[in-house]
């Protein structure tokens, strides 16, 4: 159980295809996990014209088994992890998606990665990815970061499309926890990244969150 006390899903696949309302935002299918990076950097001009970039992952798989396989991976790959408020409904699961409460990994069976926030610092993590968290100017607030699949792999803090922090993990299960002030940031996210196969190729994106999104008050 990744969220205590929530519903976690998985949803896997064709979600772009969902009749979403979009007028206030814009949704990005991520195909390909290890392309994430280079996906995510069109958000930065995106978020030019919508309020909001939602990411999700579609495979594009045409083959469904029995089917001989057309594609080097399948089904779920990469993978879409919604929060849906009530549990597993069509409308839990198309809200979820309009408000971002979203993140991406490799495959179902693959790593989570989970990013909460501190909203109003009563000492609870009950914003998520999606969300837009408010703060007077000068006040940090607290986020927290939960991934299941941080063995010999990295956790990138990003904030405005550049990397915040980059943690080295040495266990499965890892929590990393750190503060921001909002003046002048737009959003914060997560990514796990780390090897696959050879070295030498560089790192790939196994997991990405969606953005909390990042709103500086003026001081009372």
């Amino acid at each position: 159980m990744i969220f205590q006390d929530l519903d976690l899903i998985v949803v896997a696949d064709r979600v772009e295809e969902c009749s979403l309302d979009l007028r206030a935002g814009g949704v990005l299918v991520v195909y390909d996990a290890s392309l994430a990076v280079a996906a995510f950097a069109a958000e930065l001009e995106l978020t030019a014209v919508v309020s909001c970039v939602i990411a999700v992952g579609g495979s594009d798989v045409h083959s469904i088994p029995p089917k001989p396989p057309l594609h080097p991976h399948g089904l779920g790959n990469p993978c879409t992890w919604i929060y849906a408020r009530g549990g597993p409904s069509e409308e839990g699961i198309l809200e979820g998606i309009r408000e971002g409460h979203v993140f991406i990994s490799d495959d179902p069976n693959g790593a989570q990665l989970v990013l909460t926030a501190d909203a109003d610092g009563n000492g609870k993590f009950d914003a998520m990815m999606g969300d837009t968290v408010e703060a007077e100017e000068g006040r940090r607030v607290s986020f927290r970061v939960w991934t299941n699949g941080g063995s010999d792999r990295r956790l990138w803090i990003i904030c405005d499309g550049l990397p915040l922090d980059v943690i080295p993990l040495d266990g499965p299960e890892a929590r990393h926890s750190f503060s921001l002030e909002l003046s002048g940031r737009s959003y914060v996210r997560a990514e796990l990244r780390g090897f696959r196969g050879r070295p030498e190729r560089g790192e790939v994106v196994w997991a990405m969150t969606n953005p909390i999104w990042l709103k500086a008050l003026e001081a009372s």
